[in-house]
């Protein structure tokens, strides 16, 4: 079986989920929307978590046979971070998407606005980065 084509189609499947949950946070956060649906965050989420999953195994297969080379390349470490984080992000996501279910934007205190938009913001920053050091060859 080839892992890489597997691992390209689960980012492939993966992107869409990821970017439709982002384009739901932004009518969130901009008001446009002044809730979303419990059943669409939560749909979206365990997508988006089964593609991390599914990137992470064939990830580890595909890394297995070029260890002794990625070992002595900080990107590698830099993409294991990106990964870690995403991973991270995703439980605090889970938690955080409730209070987008039923409370408005505007009605959240200061300090759940920041969480939410740290959260978005770090899970933006990490696939980007986890993608383009993954396709320089890593």
């Amino acid at each position: 079986m080839d892992f890489t084509a597997l691992h390209l189609a689960s980012l492939i499947l993966t992107i869409p989920v990821i970017l439709y949950a982002d384009h739901m946070g932004f009518m969130y956060f901009t008001g446009r929307q002044q809730t979303l649906s419990a059943r669409a965050t939560k749909t979206a989420h365990y997508l988006v978590m089964a593609g991390i999953a599914l990137l992470v195994i064939t990830g580890v297969i595909i890394t297995v046979p070029r260890w002794t080379f990625l070992i002595g390349n900080p990107f590698f470490f830099a993409k294991l971070a990106f990964v870690a984080t995403l991973l991270i992000n995703g439980f605090f996501i889970h938690t955080l998407m409730k209070k987008a279910t039923v409370t408005p934007f505007t009605l959240l205190s200061a300090e759940e606005k920041r969480l939410l938009m740290t959260s978005g913001a770090i899970s933006g920053i990490s696939w980007v980065a986890t993608i383009v050091i993954g396709f320089l060859g890593l």
